[in-house]
């Protein structure tokens, strides 16, 4: 199984609630092709408000956080899907969150899409980490075209089960992707323009976990 999240982590570790502007080697430098120079979302997921869940069911949950502060949390192990009226529409983007996968069958997915209604039709870009030893074996980042996926770029799974993680997944103009895990190269894919923008960020996860702190920067 695997997990699409729209929530992304930090450098430095977990329960992060605020988040520094890009250096000057990333995104909004227009070194490497990224143009993220507007804060589009920073939400610390004390409640739902503001959030559309298109699939599964989220509930704030107090004390769930890394810091201990309230968390989104999944309790089914299904799929479970959410996004931000700010962070449709957009050309670039770069997410940080904390996420926490707690079945060994979890993963975590940030999801550039263009149509969706459920994988069946999916249509975009994902980027997803999943659990060391789980059923998926590869972190990775996809091209989906009506339901159908293409890998651009995959390593190892390397998510630790029932753990708080910090999560970057960024598409920069030229249509490259970089996933980072705890501030560490995961996966990086070369530029590909099989679907141009605007589209929709969804944060996905699969199964029971948590998100907390995210930020957006996007261009839309």
């Amino acid at each position: 199984m695997w997990v699409v999240v729209a929530l992304v982590l930090a450098i430095g570790g977990c329960g992060r609630v605020s988040f520094d502007t890009a250096d000057a080697s990333g995104p909004g430098s227009g070194t490497d092709g990224a143009v993220v120079d507007a804060s589009c979302l920073t939400d610390d997921l004390t409640s739902t408000a503001g959030w559309t869940q298109l699939v599964g069911a989220w509930v704030a949950t107090p004390g769930e956080g890394p810091d201990g502060s309230p968390a989104l949390t999944t309790t089914t192990i299904n799929e479970h899907v959410i996004t931000h009226g700010s962070i449709s529409g957009v050309s670039t983007a770069r997410i940080d969150v904390d996420f926490r996968l707690e079945a060994i069958n979890g993963d975590f997915n940030v999801m550039f899409m263009k149509t969706f209604s459920g994988f069946s039709n999916a249509t975009g870009y994902e980027g997803g980490l999943f659990i060391a030893g789980g059923d998926t074996l590869s972190d990775r980042i996809n091209l989906w075209t009506n339901g159908a996926d293409t890998e651009l770029a995959a390593r190892p799974a390397s998510v630790v089960q029932d753990q708080w993680h910090h999560a970057m997944v960024e598409r920069r103009a030229d249509g490259a992707m970089r996933v980072e895990l705890d501030g560490a190269l995961v996966v990086e894919s070369q530029p590909d323009t099989t679907h141009a923008p605007p589209f929709d960020l969804m944060l996905r996860v699969y199964s029971r976990g948590a998100l907390d702190n995210v930020r957006v920067d996007c261009t839309h």
